[in-house]
């Protein structure tokens, strides 16, 4: 009988080096000479996205297009990150301080075509994170979901085509991630008051533009900008310590108050200024068996990520 796949598949597993980064030097151009790669601690799943930009041409008289016409490409991709550090999530968090584009490097095993496994480079060039999410909940870990815009990917290649490159492996990665315990007892500070929280999410939508020219080389965007940064989120509470959430929401204009959410001591905190409770929603089931509970959802003039 003949085998429809005459060559072994591959898992993710094949992966040589965790997904790795370094800031360019110049946009969208793949650093060869001796580059130090930095890892992302911790990459969970990673989904890369190739659009293939295509216009149909419609011709009057017919029930058919006259053509599809390639116009461009457009590259990005989603991770899920379990973090040990503020690390890459400082590109979302604060991209005017970190301006830098990045290029992303992996390198995995995987068939030709024939029974046997190649060592593969693909490369991710010119990125930019478009936006960031970081929450913690009771009794879980700090998880954070990243998407980056980018210029170009290259095609899987058994030749890197670097002289002398750092790789991180994965054996060398051994800092523990963010749980929720290193938050610490009352971790959410409101207006100066220390909080507790069952869970909080903040996100970063960083709205980046994508800059394309007529006659860009393959369709390739020139420039990602970096456009209004938006801060939004939420929190949960126990109801019962006080008023102050119901108050506030109520309240006409709603003062804006700051806010600090400590993920973890000396090492990961969510500075936010400006905060406003967009919404406040307090489920009220038919049947008890959980506390009640206030979600409040906020807007936030700015917010960034520090280390106190």
């Amino acid at each position: 009988m003949t085998n429809q796949i005459p060559f072994p598949a591959t898992t993710s597993a094949q992966t040589l080096y965790p997904l790795q980064y370094i800031e360019e030097l110049n946009y969208g151009t793949l650093i060869t000479a001796s580059p130090q790669y930095v890892p992302v601690e911790i990459a969970g799943d990673i989904t890369p996205t190739r659009d293939a930009v295509e216009i149909e041409v419609g011709q009057s008289g017919s029930y058919y297009n006259y053509a599809s016409q390639s116009a461009g490409h457009d590259y990005s991709f989603t991770m899920d990150i379990k973090p040990t550090k503020i690390g890459i999530m400082k590109y979302g968090a604060d991209p005017i301080t970190n301006p830098a584009t990045l290029q992303f490097a992996r390198a995995q095993k995987r068939a030709l075509g024939t029974n046997y496994l190649n060592t593969m480079y693909e490369f991710w060039l010119g990125a930019k994170c478009n936006s960031l999410t970081l929450s913690t909940t009771a009794r879980d870990l700090a998880s954070a979901s990243m998407e980056f815009f980018c210029r170009d990917f290259t095609i899987e290649n058994t030749a890197s085509g670097l002289t002398t490159p750092d790789f991180t492996l994965f054996s060398e990665i051994t800092d523990p991630v963010i749980s929720n315990v290193d938050s610490d007892y009352l971790p959410f500070t409101f207006n100066g008051t220390p909080r507790a929280v069952q869970d909080f999410t903040i996100t970063w939508n960083n709205n980046l533009a994508r800059v394309n020219l007529v006659g860009s080389e393959q369709g390739l965007t020139e420039q990602i900008v970096l456009g209004h940064i938006g801060v939004t989120g939420s929190w949960t509470e126990i109801v019962g310590r006080d008023t102050v959430m119901e108050t506030m929401v109520h309240d006409f204009p709603q003062v804006a108050v700051n806010a600090k959410m400590k993920f973890k001591a000396a090492n990961c905190f969510a500075s936010i200024t400006g905060l406003k409770i967009t919404s406040m929603d307090r489920p009220i089931p038919s049947q008890p068996g959980e506390p009640l509970t206030n979600t409040m959802n906020f807007t936030a003039i700015s917010a960034t990520l520090t280390t106190s």
